[in-house]
């Protein structure tokens, strides 16, 4: 639509609104409310009522999206109706509503609307694109856009500082608190045991030290109806986001259970700033080295004891093969290894005879790696695991004498002194 068809006709209106959580910290200057949609909504209402040649078409309301990207769903929905001609101007309550990246703000007020006709007002800004000079279009409004670009950037370092010193106290700083924690009612910067899950939390490291595959536990905790962190989540109410699961119902799964036996926290180790942001544009993370966490030990109020905690560590290491509940996985399993190339020892059943013979050899001799084979029956090696666990028993009645004999010659010792002395 040219100049002249919008001084003729009627102008179709969009109403674009926009609110996000970002706004309360980057508008510290004014109050919320200021901001809020009803607001927005009701001073763009107040000025299309007093401007005859225009009808107000739809209004277009991004509520909790950030300004410093265009990917919402209200602002593509206007684009393909200023596209198919259904909008030719935008009414915004000012630029900071519209957008606030300095790039492609001026993207679309300098290329894009004025390519389509689009007519763009900012009311507070006092911009109109049809009625302003080029001073206005190519110098004052990518300088504000600039200033609001910039703002950003220095409300994020500032909000990231102040995270980091959050953190170094031992804060709780997080969203949500991790399974078998919640916040704490009276300071949502720490987390107390939430009673509901820390059972749960229990079951898992207890069946991982009896020898059960995360697989199985999962699987048990599912047949036994037992809720996945983010259900339990659901089930107490708290808006829960993720991109672990996008299932309409979460389940239980190898991976949900080994975070749980992965995670320091629940030896009251508080580990933070794991992950971060690539720039405040974008809301792509990265994962830190473990040398630039936060990490603060006793913390809070652990779940799980730190030596049952070291075990599962290296349980998980081990191949634990056990895939279903009642089913042990093997006597050795994960605590055989070769001396040679310390691979681990794999489990082998001979089932030529009348009984099967289990045995084990080296894995990387198994797959055709340089190594030897290693071999040793099961029956053998119980052998000799018993006769050393006999050797270990009775060497401790040993020390038990002769730590009785030392005790002695502590408490006769000054008398040897006396006499030496003489």
């Amino acid at each position: 639509m040219s100049k002249n068809n919008l001084d003729t006709d009627v102008l179709k209106v969009a109403m674009y609104l926009r609110l996000s959580q970002d706004d309360e910290k980057y508008d510290k200057g004014f109050k919320v409310e200021s901001n809020s949609i009803s607001n927005q909504r009701l001073q763009i209402n107040d000025f299309i009522d007093k401007n005859e040649d225009m009808e107000l078409i739809e209004e277009y309301v991004d509520d909790g999206y950030s300004g410093i990207n265009f990917e919402r769903p209200a602002f593509k929905k206007m684009m393909e109706d200023v596209i198919t001609g259904r909008i030719n101007c935008i009414v915004v309550k000012d630029l900071s509503r519209f957008g606030r990246d300095y790039i492609d703000s001026g993207r679309y007020l300098q290329r894009v609307f004025p390519s389509l006709d689009i007519r763009f007002i900012a009311l507070n800004d006092n911009y109109d694109s049809y009625t302003a000079s080029e001073t206005e279009k190519n110098l004052v409004i990518p300088f504000k856009s600039f200033i609001n670009d910039n703002y950003c950037r220095d409300t994020s370092a500032k909000v990231r500082s102040v995270c980091k010193v959050k953190r170094k106290q031992g804060q709780f700083i997080s969203n949500y608190a991790p399974y078998g924690y919640e916040k704490d009612k009276e300071d949502k910067h720490k987390i107390v045991i939430d009673k509901e899950a820390e059972y749960v939390v229990r079951k898992i490291f207890s069946m991982k030290l009896e020898g059960y595959s995360s697989y199985s536990i999962a699987k048990h905790l599912n047949d036994n109806g037992i809720p996945s962190p983010m259900e339990h989540k659901k089930a107490k109410g708290i808006r829960y986001k993720t991109g672990f699961s996008t299932k309409a119902v979460a389940k239980w799964d190898t991976p949900a259970v080994n975070r749980i036996l992965t995670n320091e926290i629940y030896i009251g180790t508080l580990q933070q700033g794991k992950r971060e942001k690539i720039n405040y544009k974008l809301d792509k993370v990265v994962s830190k080295d473990r040398s630039d966490w936060i990490e603060i030990e006793d913390n809070h109020e652990a779940i799980i004891d730190i030596y049952d905690f070291e075990i599962a560590q290296k349980l998980l290491k081990c191949d634990i093969k056990a895939k279903n509940v009642g089913e042990k996985a093997d006597l050795f399993s994960g605590l055989l290894f070769c001396k040679d190339c310390n691979a681990q020892m794999t489990k082998k059943v001979d089932k030529r005879g009348k009984t099967p013979t289990i045995y084990y050899i080296c894995s990387q001799y198994n797959k055709g790696k340089e190594c030897s084979r290693h071999s040793i029956k099961q029956e053998e090696l119980k052998l000799s695991v018993l006769e050393m666990i006999c050797h270990y028993i009775n060497s401790l009645g040993k020390y038990e004498s002769i730590s009785e004999e030392i005790r002695e010659m502590e408490v006769s010792y000054e008398l040897f002194q006396k006499i030496d002395k003489r």
